[in-house]
């Protein structure tokens, strides 16, 4: 049609080529509000406090065979004098188990299974957990092994306990048939993923439970201090393979899924941008062609370089603007949904929006820019003498 001399620009065609650029600029500007909200939860999760000192965790496996050999490897372990502490434990990110039993104040009928962390005397001192009432287990204190149990703070308010220290001495009854009492209660800590919150927690002492043995390492020669751990490992346990991770890693493995759509959401964003310039670029252009003569005109008559530009950019620069106008409540809504996955979360603060607006009209300025100052430096007699 546009070679035969067909072609129209009616109201519908401006309309939908505006259209299509507010659209396009919206979904850009979406994206970038949400992978900039994105990046800011991911670094509030790598930096929140955890009531625990995750840094330097060196977590190794253990097999059923190898626990009559755990105490044997440990002390072997301590004698590295890079090597701070160690304990046995099933503790993990991961998960830990959740287990049946009857808090003191309970009915018989009224069992509730809380999650439950198996460890050794050395375990708060390993994670530099901070004890708010009572006392840590002790190899002083024989009984320890049998009927001692820490709580954390959630638990004392869930069983309805009082305060902290009349929590000491409350009666427990697990369902392995282990009953004792409390002898501590630790600092609330994270001991999971921040998409939940802190629940009520139990540490005993239970050796056949024990499936890790962390390491608390100086940060000083850490690659030469796990060769040296692996060769003392082999001695003591040759049968079984020297598996270990850092507690560090397995944290941050628990946001993959957030990564990943980081990865994603960023590549889509740059691609967005770009087909969105395409489409400004190419509306720009058919515009300014349009508008030649009258771009001559005003030079004739004293416009100077800026007032063209600033008369060509202007329009543009509204759709953008409505663009955006569209894209905040749009990201806005998606991105607090996707938040309300997280128990622990970042606060979405305008910034955020106002910078991916500015980073909108900013680029489709600088796109406009190019073919509106290449009109306005155009010879205004040739402009004027142009067919259109």
């Amino acid at each position: 049609k546009a070679l035969r001399g067909h072609i129209r620009h009616g109201w519908k065609d401006i309309f939908f080529r505006k259209g299509l650029v507010v659209f396009q600029f919206a979904i850009a500007t979406a994206l970038i509000i949400g992978t900039s909200l994105i990046l800011e939860q991911l670094k509030f999760l790598q930096n929140k406090k955890l009531g625990l000192n995750k840094e330097q965790i060196l977590q190794v496996e253990l097999l059923a065979a190898d626990l009559p050999k755990a105490q044997t490897l440990i002390e072997a372990f301590s004698q590295n004098p890079h090597v701070i502490s160690a304990t046995l434990n099933d503790f993990s990110f991961k998960g830990i188990p959740a287990i049946t039993m009857l808090p003191e104040g309970a009915a018989q009928n009224e069992l509730v299974a809380h999650n439950v962390i198996s460890a050794d005397e050395d375990f708060l001192r390993t994670f530099q957990l901070e004890l708010v009432s009572g006392r840590d287990f002790s190899r002083d204190f024989p009984s320890d092994r049998k009927e001692a149990f820490i709580v954390n703070e959630s638990a004392v308010k869930s069983f309805n306990w009082g305060t902290n220290k009349q929590a000491l001495g409350k009666k427990i009854d697990w369902a392995f048939g282990k009953t004792g009492k409390v002898v501590g209660v630790v600092k609330d800590f994270n001991y999971s993923s921040l998409h939940n919150g802190i629940s009520p927690l139990l540490i005993h002492i239970f050796p056949s439970f024990h499936r890790r043995l962390s390491v608390r390492l100086r940060p000083e020669d850490i690659p030469e201090t796990v060769s040296a751990l692996e060769s003392v490992w082999k001695n003591t346990i040759a049968e079984s393979p020297f598996k270990y991770a850092f507690m560090e890693e397995n944290y941050n493995n628990l946001y993959i899924a957030e990564k990943n759509m980081k990865s994603v959401l960023s590549a889509f964003t740059i691609l967005s941008v770009f087909v969105a310039c395409l489409g400004l670029f190419g509306l720009a252009a058919f515009t300014i062609r349009q508008r030649y003569k009258e771009i001559g005109m005003r030079k004739v008559l004293g416009a100077d370089i800026r007032d063209i530009v600033k008369l060509l950019s202007k329009d543009f620069l509204k759709l953008v603007l409505i663009s955006v106008l569209v894209a905040i409540p749009i990201a806005w809504f998606a991105i607090d949904r996707w938040l309300r996955d997280f128990a622990y979360k970042v606060t979405v603060d305008m910034w955020i929006f106002i910078f991916a607006g500015l980073a909108a009209l900013l680029i489709a300025l600088l796109t406009v820019s190019l073919q509106a100052v290449r009109a306005a430096v155009a010879n205004p007699v040739k402009s004027i003498r142009t067919e259109v």
